[in-house]
Formats: structure tokens, sequence, C-alpha cells
């Protein structure tokens, strides 16, 4: 009975997380395109492709904070170091295409299961690869501090 009300729970909070951010979304004028309302900035880029941390943290905050934060765990893992857990194919993968790469990896599985193999909104054409790999870059940081000392 317990388990039954701890994942009509964990549907419910789903559900608010996507109007959340389908209300977020359409308040800005917007359809899932994150490419205008979230400019990556310029001044702070730091790989070859041009996403920045300043840029994966807008996109983290306006696609990942309904479900994760960086250092807490919510309805889903925090998301900090992610790159000391998986390559950065896999989680490209498990954003655009999340149950085929369940399917295929033992971490997520296991992940999954931690979680009442709670399902992952697929980001597939809302976020483009630049994006995915600003969220990384932006996950990655290991000192929680980084972006203050770095937008100085």
């Amino acid at each position: 009975m317990r388990a039954i009300r701890r994942k009509i729970y964990f549907v419910i909070v789903m559900l608010v997380a996507a109007v959340v951010v389908s209300v977020a979304i359409c308040v800005r004028g917007n359809h899932l395109d994150t490419h205008n309302s979230l400019p990556i900035d310029k001044e702070v880029v730091i790989d070859d492709n041009g996403a920045s941390r300043l840029g994966g943290e807008k996109l983290f905050k306006a696609n990942c904070t309904p479900c994760h934060m960086m250092d807490k765990i919510l309805t889903g893992p925090a998301l900090r170091g992610i790159r000391d857990r998986m390559p950065d194919k896999l989680f490209e993968e498990f954003l655009l295409y999340p149950k085929k790469a369940v399917s295929t990896s033992i971490y997520l599985k296991n992940l999954c299961a931690q979680y009442d193999n709670m399902p992952h909104i697929s980001f597939l054409g809302t976020l483009s690869k630049k994006d995915i790999d600003a969220i990384i870059m932006y996950c990655d940081t290991s000192d929680p501090l980084f972006y203050a000392k770095a937008v100085k």
C-alpha cells in the first residue's frame, strides 16, 4: 500500500512539474525553443562548441529544476559532478531517448530503480547537442562557488 502511495505521489509531482515547465515556456511566448529564450553568454565560452557554464545554468534552471537540483535529491538525483558518474554520450542519450538509454545501461537501470522507475522526460526537439553540452558543463562543476567566481 505504501509503495502504491509513493508511486502516485511521484506521478503527481511529475505532472505538476510538467505543468509548471509548460506554463513557464508559454509565458515566455515560445514553445520549447530554448535557443531564443535562453541565449548563451559568449563571454563565458569554455569549449570549442560554444557551450558555456553560464548558458548551462540557464538551461538547467529552465529544464531540469522541476525534478533535480545540483546538490540535493528531489524526485531525481542531484546532478553536480555528473561526468564522474556517466559518460557524456550516455547522459545525452538519456536526455533525448530515456527509455532506450535505460534499456541499454545497467547504471541507468539501477539509478531509475532507486527512484521507483520514475519516467524521465525526453528533451528530443527541445535541447540541442550544444544545449546538452552546456548543461553537462554546468553540472560538472565540482566547486559550488565556481559560477560565482567565474562571473566576477
